[in-house]
């Protein structure tokens, strides 16, 4: 099935490339033109959904509390019931005092109050999968190819596609578009594969922003050639933004400027 998809696809990027040969070159310059300005205007709107993007953590809490909503409803709700029967029970024996009768308005405006809380989150949710969508619609074409350029400096012979389904999620490929499983990368590609990753979304979505890029011992699970790509890499981001990296092997291929001295704790030792 999808050898018969990407034929398809051929297919129909043959028969494009045959109507763009057949326009005029006045008229692709002038749809080129209205292209670059769709860019710029989707860039426009990449950045400011940004200023709006909740952080993962922020989310994650989000969601828990979510989730533990529709419980503290119907345990309000419970209590308002067992108030009420309570009230009509007083109420039959003659009396109905003023006291329950507060505790089971307070219950029912407690429910009202979460009801308000818990589509109020629904809505946040909505509009943020909303925008990751659109993000995934818009650059995630671009982040892919960014990914694997990146990733080709350092682990030659592998791509980054975008993962099916909704979200902004990348997965490895061979170079035929074949995804491949965590178990069949080793452990140093799987891990400058989420290098290379993290750094595309970073120059992408944050377009002219540089913020300083902080590892921990990326060399780790690089043998010699891979950890010589990767002094390089570095050195070349270094010339965008500041590179700050803690690592148990000698930095000495790498131009290094600062050295920061790691203080070795005594707490717990004695």
């Amino acid at each position: 099935m999808r050898r018969a998809r990407v034929e398809r696809q051929r297919d129909l990027a043959e028969g494009a490339a045959r109507e763009l040969d057949q326009r005029p070159a006045t008229e692709l310059a002038a749809e080129r033109s209205r292209f670059g300005r769709d860019l710029e205007e989707v860039e426009a709107a990449i950045a400011q959904a940004a200023i709006h993007r909740l952080e993962p953590t922020e989310l994650a809490r989000l969601e828990i509390r979510a989730q533990q909503l529709p419980a503290l409803i119907r345990a309000a709700a419970e209590a308002r019931i067992r108030c009420e029967v309570e009230l009509q029970s007083l109420e039959i024996a003659g009396g109905s005092p003023a006291e329950l009768e507060d505790e089971v308005e307070v219950a029912r405006r407690g429910v009202e109050r979460l009801r308000l809380r818990l589509a109020a989150m629904s809505l946040a949710r909505q509009e943020l999968q909303a925008a990751i969508e659109d993000i995934r619609q818009n650059v995630g074409p671009e982040l892919a190819a960014e990914a694997t350029r990146l990733l080709g400096q350092v682990a030659p012979g592998y791509t980054v596609l975008l993962a099916e389904g909704a979200g902004l999620g990348f997965v490895p490929a061979m170079p035929g578009g074949e995804e491949l499983g965590r178990r069949q990368l080793s452990d140093g590609t799987l891990d400058q594969f989420h290098f290379a990753v993290r750094l595309a979304l970073a120059d992408v979505l944050l377009g002219g922003l540089r913020p300083p890029l902080l590892l921990d011992d990326p060399f780790r699970y690089a043998d010699a050639d891979r950890r010589q790509a990767l002094h390089g890499l570095l050195a070349a981001i270094a010339g965008g933004r500041q590179v700050l990296y803690f690592t148990v092997e000698d930095p000495a291929p790498l131009p290094v400027t600062h050295r920061l001295p790691v203080v070795a704790s005594r707490v717990g030792s004695e």
